[in-house]
């Protein structure tokens, strides 16, 4: 039965952890007044930097001059 526990806790751990992770790339993907290439970027940074990068990006972002007539924009 100890067992069971220890199972059931680990995969709850690892729920929270995988949502805490997907979080900022939401976040990132979701931001308007950003361009696709920056979103890019900052994702990469999340995903190989995790949640400083994110902290950077709910910050800084845009870095770049939108351009409206980019043809990779995520609306």
């Amino acid at each position: 039965m100890n067992d069971l526990y220890s199972l059931l806790l680990l995969a709850a751990i690892l729920l929270v952890f995988t949502i805490f992770y997907i979080l900022p790339i939401i976040a990132i993907r979701r931001r308007p007044d950003v361009s696709h290439r920056e979103k890019i970027l900052w994702m990469l940074a999340v995903v190989f930097i995790s949640w400083v990068a994110f902290l950077f990006f709910w910050r800084l972002a845009p870095l770049f001059n939108n351009d409206d007539n980019d043809p990779f924009r995520m609306a």
